[in-house]
């Protein structure tokens, strides 16, 4: 699936406001996974993270986002995935509305 498909009939600033949704999602689900993490491990022994191998700490990061809901939780292998780590999904609701619009109620 490309942009165009993904953003059709839509106009240049509506276009903005769906790809600057999509980039917050992205960065809020990195945030929750570093979070949910540290989280995990406060009050366990000290640098068990740390500890880890890299391959090890993603599928850790992994099962955590499996556990907050997300689907399709995959761990790329090593080399042609541009720097990610992990794909995963979950669903994002997104309520747009134009500044004319009339708010129905």
């Amino acid at each position: 699936m490309n942009l165009d498909q993904i953003t059709g009939d839509m106009t240049a600033s509506v276009q903005i406001v769906v790809l600057i949704t999509i980039a917050l999602a992205v960065v809020l689900t990195t945030v929750a996974v570093y979070w949910i993490a540290a989280r995990f491990c406060r009050g366990r022994r000290s640098g068990i993270m740390d500890e880890m191998e890299g391959h090890d700490f993603e599928y850790f990061c992994a099962d955590l986002l499996e556990k907050q809901g997300f689907v399709e939780v995959e761990v790329t292998r090593g080399s042609g995935d541009f720097g990610v780590d992990i794909l995963a999904e979950k669903t994002v609701s997104v309520m747009l509305s134009s500044v004319n619009d009339t708010m129905r109620r």
